[in-house]
């Protein structure tokens, strides 16, 4: 005997919850559809910043996201797993297919180039009204974001938005979109400085806040108590965004806007807080920081989902084939059968990538197999994420040794950067540069000009020495 699961929707945000419905049948096929729906629209929310294993929809013991605990019930909930560890890059290659080798947003100051494909130009040319409003200039105008968006909003000035600020901008774009259209929403929230109204388990408001980059400029550790309260402001912002989706997601509905449309929740990084010696993020490939959320859910639609795991480099061609737009010129597969019952495809070696301020690293997950190369010193770092989740007792090993991961992280490497576009320069203008010291990344003389460069060679030889 089979069992399928068949969740049936009210479109209703704020009405009653789904029926589920578990129907016995005898063959596995009467549980998954022969072709997978399309949908008309599409709406994709990254909340900054936010780790997977901070959601109690993910097992956190603090009910951070009462609401996207709801949406990951009803619709698809998945172990997301993002490119990079910091902004550019990590969104960059969730809207393109693209690696960072192979789309070149790497560093601050690089643009996206266009010639790279970007899921909002495609839509937009297949007749899709299009707009985005991004709290973090990290993905915004000036580095090549905003191509392919009818309406494109962004953040201006020195100060960091919060989520209900991002909400009133959005629903000044929502005017202008008709079906079919593309939503992009960039909140940040738990990205530092964290400044919720509360932090967790605060009842009174307070403006009285810890933040890590100070605390960090004379010394290289938190004590414990500093660290609790840090990771108390950030889960204050958590449970603010997730409040401000749900708002979001009811304005959708009550313009009429939410019916057959997918809608598409993750992030574009984690937040370490001292697990490996380091805080904040862009400092490292552990799981903390790569590891993300990813929630596919519809009001009318029918997940049954056999995938467990996605990394962000299929998003745009799942999207689009949930949308029904052709998907020429993407990196990545679509998903879309899997999430929709279909047969679970065999995993393949995920991949990573950080060159950042001087930091350089890559990384390959095979299954229970997480293998980390830094160009911080010679050793490789391999876990068995199965016995050693938490990444706290490496199996130190040389380069020298070869352990067949890292022939296929090399291999992949050079191969990408085979397929690199022409890396291009942004237009950093003080406004620009505004925007990002408000997310705490450059202060006083700092401003004047953003760090750029290369750490790691774009080619490797198989003792990890640049290859010409």
């Amino acid at each position: 005997m089979k069992v399928c699961r068949v969740v049936r929707r009210s479109p209703r945000i704020g009405g009653a919850l789904p029926v589920l419905a578990l129907l016995l049948t005898g063959t596995l096929s009467s549980c998954s559809p022969a072709k997978p729906p399309q949908l008309r629209n599409a709406v994709v929310i990254v909340v900054d910043t936010l780790r997977l294993d901070h959601l109690n929809g993910y097992g956190y013991p603090r009910e951070t996201a009462p609401f996207l605990e709801r949406l990951g019930a009803e619709g698809a909930q998945l172990e997301g797993y993002a490119a990079s560890s910091w902004t550019k890059p990590s969104v960059a290659t969730m809207l393109s297919g693209r690696t960072p080798q192979a789309h070149q947003a790497i560093e601050r100051a690089d643009s996206l180039p266009a010639s790279v494909p970007y899921l909002p130009e495609v839509l937009a040319d297949s007749g899709f009204a299009t707009g985005a409003y991004v709290a973090n200039v990290n993905v915004g105008r000036k580095l090549g974001f905003a191509r392919g968006y009818q309406h494109f909003g962004q953040v201006r000035g020195s100060r960091k938005l919060d989520a209900l600020q991002v909400n009133n901008r959005v629903s000044g774009l929502l005017e202008h979109l008709e079906e079919p259209y593309f939503l992009y929403v960039h909140y940040v929230d738990p990205h530092d400085p964290y400044e919720p109204e509360r932090a967790w388990g605060e009842t009174e408001v307070s403006r009285e806040r810890l933040q890590p980059r100070p605390l960090l400029r004379d010394r290289s550790s938190l004590t414990t108590a500093e660290t609790l309260t840090l990771v108390d402001q950030y889960d204050g912002e958590i449970l603010e965004v997730d409040r401000a989706i749900e708002a979001l997601v009811q304005e959708l509905e009550d313009r009429n806007l939410l019916e057959e449309t997918l809608v598409v929740i993750t992030s574009d990084h984690g937040e370490e807080f001292g697990e490996h010696g380091r805080y904040m993020h862009g400092r490292s490939l552990y799981q903390e920081v790569i590891r993300v959320p990813l929630i596919f859910w519809s009001a009318t639609g029918n997940f049954t989902s056999s995938l467990q795991r996605m990394h962000h480099i299929d998003a745009a061609r799942t999207i689009l084939d949930a949308l029904g737009v052709p998907q020429e010129g993407f990196g990545g597969t679509s998903r879309w059968t899997e999430l929709n019952g279909g047969p679970a495809r065999k995993p393949e070696p995920l991949y990573f990538h950080l060159d950042l301020d001087g930091v350089g690293a890559l990384a390959a997950i095979d299954e229970e197999r997480k293998l980390i190369h830094e160009n911080r010193g010679p050793e490789l770092m391999l876990f068995d994420l199965g016995e050693d989740p938490g990444e706290s007792a490496p199996e130190l090993s040389s380069i020298s040794e070869r352990p067949p991961l890292l022939a296929e992280l090399f291999r992949h490497h050079n191969a990408e950067a085979e397929r690199a576009a022409e890396s291009s320069r942004g237009e950093i203008d003080r406004e620009t540069l505004d925007a990002i010291a408000a997310l705490g990344y450059l202060e006083g003389s700092d401003q004047a000009a953003l760090p750029e460069g290369r750490s790691v060679p774009p080619k490797l030889d198989r003792n990890g020495l640049p290859r010409p």
